[in-house]
């Protein structure tokens, strides 16, 4: 799980409205917090502090997902609803002895930096990475999560992606065109890349070295997916799978499950030999 929290008062400013990213100087102020939730520690990124927050408090501070909105918008809705965010004292993230441009952090959803959950991984140097992109907006619409780790600039929105494509580069550029087409191509929703070079990134402190396999499920509708009960299919919402506002009905839900053990099944000779099978 992670979160991110902003140095500083000020809100952060947008580079481009119609691209959404961040200026550079506020994209500098934007840290990530990493939560291990096998152990239960915590990490900021890149860096080597180790920040006090509980699992739990990890927990609720990625559930700040709305608050993007208000320290991304104008002064005038920022000042008016300000007092709506999350806050934290600087002591939760840095040692008492450590310099920081503010006493007081403002939380944020770390999704806002990485929606895929990949850096985590990336920076424990994973050679065999599985990855299910589950986003509820569809990647024919908001590519940024996947784009920007490819360093391609494309439109974002406030919940994605926020550091834009420079700052938030692993992977190399010219592997983008292929993965983003099977990614969105209704027949396929796989891409599987091998032997790919994964490039330093200070500000996500990731190390360059080489993944073996680099598998990534789309959660677009697969023409290959067919449900045999009519009554389940016919009961979906318009939304399924990957246009929800909120949080998927019920029913919904359980197809998604069933949608994604469908894929690791149908894919078993791509997906067995990195599992050791």
């Amino acid at each position: 799980s992670s979160f991110a929290f902003i140095d500083g008062k000020t809100p952060l400013h947008v580079k481009n409205p119609r691209w959404g990213a961040l200026e550079p100087s506020s994209a500098e102020r934007l840290h990530h917090v990493l939560s291990d939730m096998s152990s239960g520690s915590n990490y900021i990124v890149p860096f080597d502090h180790r920040p006090k927050p509980s699992v739990l408090e990890a927990l609720s501070y990625t559930s700040a997902f709305w608050a993007v909105l208000l320290v991304t918008g104008n002064a005038i809705s920022y000042k008016l609803f300000g007092n709506l965010l999350l806050r934290a004292n600087s002591s939760l993230f840095f040692n008492p002895t450590e310099k920081t441009a503010s006493n007081e952090k403002l939380i944020l959803d770390g999704g806002v930096i990485d929606t895929t959950g990949l850096i985590g991984l990336l920076q424990h140097q994973k050679e065999n990475i599985i990855l299910f992109y589950n986003n509820n907006v569809p990647l024919s619409q908001i590519q940024s999560p996947i784009a920007y780790l490819f360093g391609v600039d494309t439109a974002t929105d406030s919940m994605n992606g926020l550091l834009g494509p420079s700052l938030s580069q692993v992977f190399p550029s010219v592997l983008y065109p292929e993965v983003i087409a099977n990614l969105t191509n209704p027949k396929v929703g796989i891409a599987h890349l091998r032997g790919i070079h994964v490039l330093p990134n200070r500000i996500m402190g990731v190390e360059p070295y080489i993944i073996g396999s680099f598998v990534v499920f789309s959660n677009a509708k697969n023409d290959n997916f067919v449900l045999e009960d009519e009554m389940t299919s016919s009961q979906l919402s318009p939304s399924w799978p990957d246009r929800y506002m909120f949080a998927p009905p019920r029913l919904d839900a359980n197809v998604l499950c069933m949608f994604s053990d469908w894929k690791v099944r149908n894919y078993r000779e791509e997906l067995d030999p990195i599992l050791g099978r």
